[in-house]
């Protein structure tokens, strides 16, 4: 847990339904303020945030494994290096926040609102991401192999450069029924585009030519 001091801490717009982590919020943000002589860090499986407002918080480097964000906001709050594995973002909003390295394999963020966020670096391993939003959000470097990532939609997101820790790992991810028009990048496959339960991996020039027909010829693969 990186060392800060932030007297002016953001606080809730609005505080979780869950009066425990209410409890926790609030020596976070004693702890932040202080510059950790009070209060205590945030952290611990399985806290519960629905029904707050968390905008422009910052969350770096916590412990909240399995923690359930279900449609709570999180605009622009920076959860560099945080641990969310497991944790649920169903409905969440997450609309310009920074993801930058953030591990959140095997979560859950159906129809979650990633639009314009930062992924540098995320780990996204065998998450449910159906439906999510990720327009004009930038995804260098991530790893989402294995995820499910059907009627997503990619609208303008940017995947990266050539390169090792430049392109976005999307090998085995589900992606049938995803919106991918003028988006660009560059990408590692197969992917799947099979519809319900039928696996159709496409790799190479298939896949590129699957991007192309979506809209997406300025996507590559690696």
């Amino acid at each position: 847990m990186p060392e800060r001091t932030n007297p002016s801490a953001v606080h809730p717009r609005s505080w979780p339904a869950d009066q425990g982590t209410v409890e926790s919020l609030r020596e976070y943000i004693r702890w932040l303020e202080s510059g950790g002589k009070s209060g205590s860090e945030l952290g611990g499986a399985e806290l519960d945030f629905r029904g707050a407002d968390l905008t422009e918080m910052d969350l770096r480097s916590l412990f909240l494994w399995g923690a359930d964000f279900s449609s709570t906001t999180l605009d622009r709050v920076d959860f560099y290096k945080a641990e969310l594995t497991g944790a649920i973002l169903n409905d969440a909003s997450l609309v310009g926040a920074r993801l930058h390295r953030t591990e959140m394999n095997e979560c859950e963020a159906r129809r979650a609102s990633f639009f314009e966020a930062d992924l540098l670096g995320v780990r996204l391993h065998e998450s449910d991401l159906s439906f999510a939003d990720f327009r004009k959000a930038r995804t260098n470097g991530a790893q989402m192999w294995e995820s499910d990532l059907r009627g997503a939609d990619f609208r303008n997101a940017w995947f990266g450069p050539e390169g090792p820790g430049g392109w976005t790992d999307l090998e085995g991810a589900r992606m049938a029924g995803c919106k991918i028009s003028n988006a660009g990048g560059w990408v590692k496959g197969p992917v799947d585009i099979g519809q319900e339960e039928e696996i159709q991996l496409v790799s190479g020039s298939d896949l590129y030519s699957w991007f192309a027909e979506n809209g997406a010829p300025d996507i590559h693969v690696i």
